[in-house]
């Protein structure tokens, strides 16, 4: 036996909650359910196509904005064809009927923590914040004399402070029109058994005319890590598999290096803590560079180079041929003490064929020849003479030890964030004073965006998908560690001749497969030019037909990219892995969306041109799965309702209980 269930999606967006109502399938006591979407309701032509794509069912372009909430968020009146809202045209689009629940998601930006405190409170934020009040009062307007049975609202925790008194009326106005509420906060990654985490605020109303059965907790489901979500897609590049959303996106190359840089698991802090030392890039000498080879052994290759700083061999000898004899020159560069006897008296021009040299001590000794040379007279002790001389030849100079008393004894001086500051002066500069802080404050910083450059640890849950744009503002990227070999294990394999050969695959490349052999019978050496590199500044050899193993097919390109250049990086990171960026395919998977169209298609948003868009529509949305757990429990409730059953018995705590009286009467019969 199966049972209708009807469901209405203002703020729809990309309809996450209408393709989980479509995924659910509520059970209780024998009977299933199978919910059908009415219509959704968007101000945002984008989303309402996206919605028709994803449900199948229609959605009306409504701007639930008053005139004058429009007028402080756009800054200008609206145009001539637009007009306010009513009831009516809520119940048109529900075909005259009433549905049997509610699944809104009202705008949150303005309730949410990323956004600064003092640009929430400002007029443009205070009027989307009050969307979520107005529909509220539409939809009872509109229902009024048949009331819906469920009303169930999703928004960002941010809303029970940021949005509290916005909150306040909104549940006043539902008590009023004889709603039993409950709200609470959910894990959207443990209702839907995601591999996110996602908390959110559920504030649900249950009209007990409508709906006199109790509504139930979904029950939790564990965590998945972001290897399960992803590892079985495509990998990220290839928009065949996984469509035009797979693709990489570009960063600059400084971000990559940040991001490799980044251990699994951390953010943007660690790199205060990096040993970049130790990661700079230097020149390392060829072995044998600058060798000395041994008289009476072989010597190495010989190369081409220019001298031996060059080369990667060994250019000079230890050469024993020199034909000095003990007594041949025996006073070459000899010096001669004071108090011996000279040498003999020879020719030679210079000090390197002779002894013509002595260590004379007379200069210490000759105290009347420019004794107080470069002499530092102590402050404590009588001057010496004062002559006419420069600094080198008399004690002109003094030891002064006076600086301590020096008027700018504040000088390069940082004060204590937590003590008394010091005399305000009017010095320029900090070397005239003291106006330095050591300020504690730039820790703050850490706490307000604590994703930034975050790199996911690959078999841990991923951090929220919120809907920014690139990596630095959240934690979008993955320590991916399939680069090694899980894409294909047998890359560049060689088999052996005398073994049975691996399983062959449909590949046409020796890199995706052991596609190789170590065949004995070849006895020739590889062609000249094989695994040549050419350099960039000198002409290239003849092109041959061949790839990189056969000719010099490759080359030393200087052209480093620009800290600032963008495109597509691999860098391996020091744990192994490589640290890339998430694709838009991959965050929506995360989100739980379908990873095909109902057509087949992979994954693709219609009319969404840019990532940037893309994302933010994937960070809004509610993850599908998540809305499917929440409405099964809804669906349950609602055929219990119709069978009049109001007690069920379950581990799951109650969600939204009966009132006291009909609670009593169920326990006592």
């Amino acid at each position: 036996m199966s049972e209708k269930i009807t469901a209405i999606f203002p703020f729809c967006g990309l309809g996450g909650g209408a393709i989980g109502a479509l995924m659910a399938r509520p059970e209780a006591f024998g009977v299933t359910g199978q919910v059908e979407v009415v219509c959704g309701m968007d101000v945002d032509p984008d989303a309402c196509r996206n919605f028709e794509v994803f449900t199948g069912a229609p959605c009306y372009q409504f701007d639930f904005f008053s005139r004058q909430q429009y007028i402080d968020w756009h800054g200008h009146e609206p145009p001539e064809d637009w007009r306010e809202l009513t009831p009516d045209d809520i119940w048109r689009a529900c075909n005259y009927k009433t549905p049997d629940f509610s699944f809104r998601s009202a705008p949150c930006k303005g309730f949410t923590g990323l956004l600064g405190g003092k640009k929430s409170k400002s007029k443009k934020y205070q009027a989307l914040n009050q969307l979520a009040l107005r529909e509220t009062e539409l939809t009872l307007k509109a229902f009024e004399h048949d009331p819906i049975p469920v009303m169930l609202m999703e928004n960002v925790p941010g809303i029970q402070t940021r949005g509290k008194d916005v909150l306040d009326r909104l549940k006043k106005m539902m008590v009023d029109a004889g709603y039993l509420l409950s709200e609470s906060v959910f894990c959207c990654g443990e209702i839907g058994g995601l591999g996110a985490r996602r908390k959110r605020y559920i504030l649900i109303a249950r009209h007990p005319d409508k709906c006199p059965a109790e509504i139930l907790e979904p029950a939790k489901l564990p965590l998945k890590t972001i290897g399960d979500v992803i590892g079985p897609l495509p990998m990220p590049g290839d928009i065949a598999a996984g469509g035009r959303h797979h693709r990489e996106p570009m960063l600059s190359w400084l971000v990559a290096l940040r991001l490799a840089t980044i251990p699994a698991g951390k953010d943007w802090r660690a790199l205060e803590d990096l040993d970049w030392w130790k990661l700079r890039v230097q020149h390392e000498p060829r072995n044998g560079a600058y060798g000395v080879e041994e008289w009476d052994k072989p010597s190495r290759a010989i190369t081409g180079a220019a001298d031996p700083g060059r080369s990667n061999s060994a250019t000079a000898i230890s050469d024993p041929r020199t034909g000095y004899k003990p007594e041949t020159h025996g006073n070459i560069y000899r010096l001669y003490r004071f108090d011996e006897i000279g040498p003999s008296i020879t020719g030679a021009v210079g000090p390197n064929n002779g002894a013509a040299c002595i260590a004379d001590p007379r200069i210490h000794h000759d105290v009347n020849k420019q004794g107080n040379a470069y002499r530092i007279s102590r402050i404590d002790e009588p001057a010496p003479v004062v002559t006419g001389s420069r600094l080198g030849s008399g004690g002109i100079a003094i030891n002064d030890p006076r600086i301590e008393g020096s008027p700018y004894h504040d000088t390069y001086k940082v004060s204590e964030w937590d003590k008394a500051g010091r005399t305000v002066t009017s010095g320029g500069g900090p070397s005239s004073g003291a106006p330095v802080i050591s300020d504690p404050r730039v820790n703050k910083w850490a706490g307000k965006y604590p994703g930034t450059y975050k790199v996911s640890d690959w078999e841990t849950p991923a951090s929220t998908i919120i809907g920014q744009t690139d990596i630095q503002t959240g934690a979008l990227s993955v320590s991916d560690p399939r680069v090694k070999t899980e894409l294909y294990p047998d890359c560049y394999g060689v088999q052996q001749w005398n073994e049975p050969a691996k399983t062959i695959r449909a590949t046409e490349r020796v890199m995706q497969s052991a596609c190789s052999i170590a065949d004995p019978r070849v006895t020739c050496s590889p062609r000249n030019g094989t695994y040549g590199v050419m350099k960039w500044d000198a002409a290239a050899p003849t092109v041959t037909g061949g790839d990189v193993h056969s000719g010099a097919s490759a080359i030393a390109d200087p052209r480093a990219p620009d800290d600032y250049e963008r495109g597509v990086w691999i860098i391996i990171s020091l744990d192994g892995t490589r640290h890339r960026a998430l694709t838009t395919f991959e965050l929506a998977m995360l989100q739980g969306m379908p990873q095909y169209m109902r057509d087949g298609r992979p994954f693709e948003l219609v009319g969404v041109k840019s990532d940037k868009k893309a994302r933010e529509y994937i960070g809004n949305l509610v993850p599908p799965p998540s809305a499917k757990g929440w409405i099964e429990e809804i669906g349950a409730a609602l055929i219990c309702s119709r069978q009049g059953i109001t007690f069920r018995m379950s581990y799951q705590p109650v969600w939204v209980a009966p009132e006291e009286d009909e609670q009593r009467a169920a326990v006592l019969h």
